[in-house]
């Protein structure tokens, strides 16, 4: 994890942020230099403590990208020490999308460990396309799976419900 992006992917964990990687992702996409206007009207850059050039934007991306992988991938509870949840893991999955990262990224391989929440918010990942409204139908999909887990229910993996 790239340690400059710690305090920011925790704001993605609890919700926020994701209007950042919208306006760096907007700036990747734009098919030439990053235009003044963009530049003067999205403070991405400030928020990332990133360059204005296209290159810098780039490797901020890719940065964060592997960053929230390993998130996933390795990060158990949140920064106040509560275990993560569908929810939280939701969040970064939405950030994935929103930057694009491709859905049969070798970065993140099909669940195979029976670990239940992970299995459950990649196969959802597979239906976000990084708009908001796709984001918020799977957070609240999510956070609704986080109260029913807080009260004691079980997830179970697909293959294990008879």
């Amino acid at each position: 994890m790239v340690k400059k992006y710690k305090d920011f992917i925790e704001g993605i964990i609890h919700g926020y942020n994701f209007n950042v990687l919208e306006e760096l992702q907007t700036a990747i996409d734009f098919n030439r230099k990053i235009p003044k206007y963009y530049l003067e009207t999205h403070y991405y850059y400030e928020e990332l403590c990133i360059g204005k050039t296209k290159e810098e934007a780039r490797r901020a991306r890719q940065e964060l990208i592997e960053s929230i992988v390993d998130t996933i991938l390795h990060q158990s509870t949140t920064k106040h020490g509560d275990k993560m949840l569908p929810d939280n893991y939701a969040r970064l999955f939405h950030a994935l999308a929103i930057l694009k990262l491709d859905k049969d990224s070798s970065l993140l391989l099909y669940p195979s460990d029976g670990d239940s929440v992970y299995s459950l918010v990649y196969n959802l990942w597979q239906l976000d396309n990084g708009s908001n409204s796709d984001g918020n139908a799977i957070i609240t999909i999510c956070w609704h799976l986080a109260e029913a887990m807080k009260l004691g229910y079980v997830i179970q993996p697909i293959h294990e419900i008879s």
